[in-house]
């Protein structure tokens, strides 16, 4: 199953001092059950620095030690918790003990002196009041009692090949990464293909055989309901074997999922034909990026 957990708990160096909180027997858990985990960090997702001053909850609101409120912060990154969770679908949460974001039942009570109260984070308790099942490091265990996935057939046993294995991840991962520099910087000869962009959209990877095959990434536009996908690359082993359909169709239903009622993109002129087979329409003049024409295209998706 999907599951949404704290991204310092994995060994991400994302917590308020830039180190992390790394649960080894957690990650260990995770992949002996056959688990996906999806970080998250809300903190960040709300815009906070790393490192960070050390903050907890008083009541509603969250404060620094220096008094500085950064309640907003916080519940922006709740929110973007939410939208991860639901994007990626993801069955439960395991998050940080005592955090004023992740903390579930229990957590420190503003005075910075570690005492802690009955009390959840605002990101738990957001995800909480959405019926998400929550749990920590401390609890994880009960996990056990939800049910895994079944393993897809084989082509051995089905007669066909197994379904694709999709991954959501935020900020760039080290899968997508290759892939890119494989298609557009050792194929293609771009040198600029990694960009401020990479921080902040969502990079969605397609798997095949357990390999990284494909690749695309997609994030809002500047009109309301509008998102932008690009960067959309297969692998030379993989290619011919619709991948590269089969990942944007997956951006597509998870933008939908997010609202999304368009997307557009900027399109290289020479793979016109691909996008136009998976209903996009050019818009505007042709226009140069590194010196490869390209082409707006959009596309509304269905209701």
């Amino acid at each position: 199953m999907n599951l949404l957990v704290s991204a310092c708990l994995l060994g991400i160096g994302c917590k308020y001092s830039g180190g992390d909180n790394l649960c080894p027997a957690l990650v260990s858990a995770l992949q002996s059950g056959g688990h996906t985990a999806v970080p998250v960090c809300p903190e960040v997702y709300g815009g906070l620095p790393t490192p960070r001053p050390p903050a907890e909850r008083r009541g509603s609101r969250v404060v620094t030690e220096a008094g500085a409120d950064v309640t907003a912060q916080y519940r922006k990154g709740a929110e973007a918790a939410l939208a991860l969770y639901r994007l990626c679908g993801c069955q439960a949460a395991v998050l940080k003990a005592n955090s004023p974001s992740c903390g579930c039942g229990c957590i420190y009570d503003g005075s910075f002196t570690h005492t802690r109260v009955p009390g959840d984070g605002v990101a738990a308790q957001l995800l909480k009041a959405n019926g998400v099942p929550v749990f920590t490091e401390e609890n994880f265990t009960d996990l056990h009692g939800l049910a895994a996935p079944a393993s897809p057939a084989s082509e051995n046993e089905a007669g066909q090949s197994p379904a694709p294995e999709f991954v959501l991840s935020n900020p760039l991962p080290p899968d997508a990464a290759r892939i890119r520099q494989e298609v557009f910087v050792q194929e293609q000869g771009f040198a600029e293909e990694f960009d401020s962009v990479d921080r902040t959209a969502w990079h969605l990877v397609l798997y095949r055989d357990g390999q990284p095959a494909a690749v695309c990434r997609f994030f809002p536009g500047e009109e309301p309901g509008s998102y932008t996908v690009g960067r959309l690359a297969v692998r030379r082993p993989f290619r011919k074997m619709g991948l590269g359909a089969q990942v944007l169709a997956e951006a597509e239903r998870r933008i939908a999922a997010l609202g999304g009622k368009k997307v557009v993109l900027a399109a290289q002129v020479r793979a016109g034909g691909f996008y136009l087979r998976q209903g996009y329409v050019p818009r505007g003049e042709e226009f140069l990026e590194e010196y490869c024409p390209h082409i707006q295209m959009e596309k509304t998706l269905a209701e």
